[in-house]
């Protein structure tokens, strides 16, 4: 269905958003019908990267206090704001194994933002890397903000340019952030 919606959105134009899905609280048990529905969603909208909001309650227990556990699978790592064009998203909430690929406009000056959820899913920090390495990064952890900035004027960017259809594309740059949690030994942000 969602493969559907994105050819209709891509001839008509504009963009899609994801909205009031299912009525799901994931728990611990994996294999729970409402664990792997929530998981379902949230993976296909990254799949087909979709911008996504889930209006209910169930974040809070009868107590006041939050269920972690559906926290844990609704925090994601996300690009509010990519200075290109994304391409893919990929995040496992067991793992906190996070993927982000873009083609980097490499004419724009401001960063890529990716949210990084610390409470969550990197209480003892996180590590990054970035392909190419030659893309700078940095974190604002009052923001749990990882920003990837334009590449400065380098002769190394041309080999690691996108081709699509044989031709390189003058100004994109495809570009792979991929954060893991740091071991619980370590208790360092980046």
């Amino acid at each position: 269905m969602l493969k559907a919606i994105q050819e209709d959105r891509k001839r008509t134009g504009g963009g899609l958003f994801l909205t009031e899905f299912g009525m799901c609280n994931p728990d611990q048990n994996l294999n729970d019908t409402t664990t792997v529905e929530c998981r379902e969603v949230l993976d296909h909208a990254d799949e087909h990267l979709l911008s996504w909001i889930y209006a209910d309650s169930s974040y809070y227990l009868s107590n006041c206090s939050e269920d972690s556990w559906v926290l844990r699978d609704f925090s994601r790592v996300y690009p509010p704001a990519v200075a290109g064009s994304l391409q893919q998203i990929l995040f496992d909430p067991d793992t906190s194994q996070a993927t982000v690929t873009y083609l980097m406009n490499t004419t724009l000056q401001w960063p890529t933002e990716i949210y990084v959820p610390l409470q969550m899913h990197y209480p003892n920090g996180f590590l990054v890397t970035v392909d190419p390495p030659t893309v700078r990064y940095s974190f604002q952890a009052d923001q749990q903000i990882l920003y990837i900035w334009p590449l400065s004027n380098s002769t190394s960017q041309t080999d690691t340019r996108v081709h699509k259809e044989g031709k390189q594309m003058n100004n994109d740059l495809q570009v792979t952030v991929q954060i893991s949690p740091r071991p619980s030994a370590q208790k360092t942000i980046i």
